[in-house]
């Protein structure tokens, strides 16, 4: 049992990060390309769970917004999609607030 709960808090900050990442990106895709937002809508959701979870934690704004951040950058580089990372603080800035608009 103690493996599991290492492991979980050893990959748990990967999924936070990909979660934020979808997030991030998914408004971007509705705008741009429906047919792909409407695929994805499902796996938004998880995401916006998973980051509405993260932020019960105990780190502070400023170091979630900096792994959000991060997360993000790593996602559009792996997408091949170039951003800058003020863009990237922008989406994620975005997300925040349309997120704790919607509660």
């Amino acid at each position: 049992m103690n493996q599991i709960i290492t492991i979980s808090n050893a990959v748990w900050p990967y999924i936070v990060l990909i979660a934020v990442g979808v997030v991030a990106i998914y408004p971007y895709a509705r705008q741009h390309n429906p047919a792909i937002a409407d695929k994805m809508k499902w796996l938004y959701d998880v995401a916006q769970y998973i980051v509405a979870q993260q932020a019960t934690r105990d780190a502070s704004g400023a170091d979630k917004k900096e792994m959000a951040t991060t997360a993000l950058l790593e996602q559009a580089k792996l997408s091949k999609t170039k951003i800058t990372r003020d863009t990237a603080e922008g989406l994620i800035q975005k997300a925040y607030n349309e997120t704790k608009e919607a509660k």
